[in-house]
């Protein structure tokens, strides 16, 4: 027991209690900061290594390439919704005596006036413009549609009414 004690008299630290508690919180900081130097390193050489970097520009260029896909499908997706709604404003009969051009006035206010015929050649162009409001938006809509006839017509002689809903331009085939 004896010997304890005189180990324990030679022993600087032992009877100095800030002393351990300096030492104790430099030896848990040393280990914080040693742990997290090994950590940093394994991380920076994972970054630094070309086969990972690969990877991870790999995952972005197939990130980008689906966005750009979806914008395309929502491209086409918009531009076929254009393409059905113009097909039911605007309709052509043939029959053997005349071409019927049958214009849906709902989407022009159902007024005839905002219907606009120009003739260039044998090429007819119908334009029309129509505004929809809701509580807080205003739609302006404006669809144009072009025909080009043989020579078996005379656009000069076209008439046009209105019937209901529709506006009918009737171009009569010249035999």
């Amino acid at each position: 027991m004896d010997e304890n004690k005189e180990r324990n008299d030679e022993c600087p630290i032992c009877h100095h209690h800030g002393m351990r508690a300096f030492l104790a919180g430099l030896m848990t900081f040393l280990g914080a900061f040693a742990a997290f130097y090994v950590i940093s390193d394994m991380r920076l050489h994972s970054l630094m290594n070309p086969e990972y970097q690969m990877r991870r520009m790999e995952k972005r260029i197939m990130k980008d390439h689906k966005r750009f896909d979806k914008a395309i499908e929502r491209d086409f997706q918009r531009d076929r919704m254009l393409e059905v709604e113009g097909n039911r404003i605007f309709h052509i009969v043939q029959t053997k005596d005349n071409y019927k051009i049958i214009v849906d006035l709902n989407a022009f206010d159902n007024d005839e006036r905002n219907i606009e015929t120009k003739i260039d050649g044998n090429t007819l162009t119908i334009t029309g413009a129509g505004m929809k409001e809701t509580s807080n938006t205003t739609k302006i809509a404006k669809f144009s549609q072009s025909y080009a006839f043989g020579n078996d017509v005379d656009l000069k002689d076209m008439t046009k009414m209105r019937h209901g809903n529709q506006y009918i331009i009737t171009i009569p085939i010249e035999d």
